[in-house]
């Protein structure tokens, strides 16, 4: 789950949602004028996003766990629809949801390391 591949997906999402004048500060309709895109190629987009967004979910929550090629293909598929992101509140919904995921297992992970590591005073 900690891998670099998911890391860079998911820094990928949080900076295309929130890097100034990023999808999510979008209206939907501008956003999709100014990247030239039809409400039916949004609505394409969003299908191809969101079980790529799903799969890494579970990925990073111990459900399924995904090979290096998969997380490839599933940064690819996220890459190729950025410009959708802001389209509308269940792809923006997704998008913020994958990246909470992913700092609620690294907390997790941190949790336990801490609850693990003990240190003993020299007496």
């Amino acid at each position: 789950m900690r891998s670099k591949a998911v890391l860079a997906v998911v820094a990928g999402v949080l900076f295309a949602l929130s890097a100034p004048g990023g999808a999510a500060s979008k209206p939907a309709v501008s956003g999709l004028l100014a990247n030239n895109l039809t409400p039916e190629k949004a609505r394409a987009m969003q299908t191809a996003l969101r079980p790529a967004i799903a799969a890494l979910k579970n990925h990073i929550n111990g459900t399924d766990a995904l090979t290096d090629k998969q997380i490839e293909a599933h940064k690819l598929t996220i890459d190729s629809t950025k410009d959708i992101f802001g389209y509308n509140d269940a792809v923006i919904k997704a998008c913020f949801d994958l990246v909470a995921t992913y700092d609620e297992a690294l907390a997790g992970a941190d949790d336990a390391i801490d609850n693990t590591v003990t240190r003993s005073t020299p007496g």
